[in-house]
């Protein structure tokens, strides 16, 4: 009897290895483990508090949308030609960051900017490139849009929500000229990303050219007035610019000038409805049909706000086109 019973209270062997061994064990390696997450908690506490901060200081979250924008076509425009010129930042930075439609977010703008500049490669072409202009690429091989379809993509959603007024468009390509002109050689392919962010903005041909016209010229007296200067202190040049400089100065400077300057002549006389051999007293009549034919006063009093601000701009346009022709024509009688 006493043998029946000692059998029946023997323990199985897999059951007091699962509870004196590996239970054990396991308790054994979770203590281990809390023990590593409890030290870890200044670590853990330190790592979410920064993404806490930020994501609280997040610049598309402070920043409005429309300065994002803003910010991403500046961007574009420093970035365009393949290379980061420090002038070109310099003056977005000191300049545009300063006033007052930036001025509130300042901080959250420049790292922005800073961090539009490292990637506007990735999310405008679709991969890094080095020393390539992206408008030299073959586009076919690009990934997701086109550069000239994101251009356009973002200045058409600028020009739709932010951007109805024209002057308001007009002001904003002022501010991407002065940026692409704010340092030494301007590339040809900044000038094309310009016309392309025109073209979205739907900006006149003429205004377009007006513009290039006066940076391309505030740029020729520039350089001019620097020969100017090297010449008196004996120098020949090898101060102020790179070679580098130098040789785009040579390829974009002179050419263009010209170019833009016949453009322009030619688009003032389109404006104007008369041919190029005009003289000074038919460019005067020219003008005074044309103004009497687009002045705003001359509309009826229930046009929308729409047409007389067209109005407005047919009107300035034939006026800038009128003063250019008569400038040309007191040069030529000089």
């Amino acid at each position: 009897m006493r043998t029946i019973l000692l059998a029946d209270v023997t323990m199985d062997p897999m059951l007091f290895l699962f509870l004196f061994i590996f239970l054990p064990f396991c308790f054994f390696i979770f203590l281990l483990k809390l023990i590593d997450e409890i030290k870890n908690i200044p670590t853990k506490f330190k790592y979410y508090r920064n993404k806490i901060s930020s994501f609280i200081h997040n610049p598309r979250i402070l920043v409005p949308e429309k300065n994002l924008k803003f910010i991403t076509l500046f961007a574009a425009v420093v970035k365009c030609d393949g290379r980061v010129r420090h002038k070109e930042i310099e003056f977005v930075k000191k300049h545009i960051f300063l006033s007052s439609q930036f001025n509130k977010y300042r901080e959250e703008s420049i790292r922005f900017f800073d961090s539009e500049i490292e990637d506007i490669n990735v999310r405008f072409i679709g991969y890094k490139t080095t020393n390539v202009p992206f408008f030299m690429l073959d586009r076919k091989n690009i990934v997701g849009k086109s550069i000239s379809e994101r251009v356009s993509d973002i200045s058409s959603n600028l020009f739709s929500k932010y951007l109805k007024k024209y002057v308001d468009r007009m002001e904003f390509m002022d501010i991407l000229f002065q940026i692409a002109y704010s340092q030494a050689g301007v590339s040809d392919e900044e000038v094309n990303l310009l016309r392309e962010v025109a073209y979205s903005l739907y900006i006149r041909s003429w205004d377009f050219t007006s513009l290039l016209y006066k940076y391309e010229y505030i740029k020729e007296e520039g350089e001019k007035q620097q020969k100017k200067e090297q010449k008196r202190a004996g120098n020949t040049g090898k101060k102020n610019r790179t070679e580098n400089e130098k040789s785009e100065g040579q390829k974009t400077s002179e050419n263009r000038f010209k170019s833009v300057a016949k453009t322009r002549k030619m688009e003032a006389l389109q404006l104007l409805e008369i041919t190029e051999g005009a003289d000074e007293q038919e460019i005067k009549s020219a003008y005074r049909r044309m103004a009497k034919k687009y002045h705003p006063d001359t509309l009826s009093a229930n046009v929308s706000e729409e047409e007389k601000e067209a109005a407005a701009a047919r009107f300035r346009s034939i006026h800038e086109a009128y003063d250019f022709l008569l400038s040309l024509e007191m040069v030529r009688a000089n």
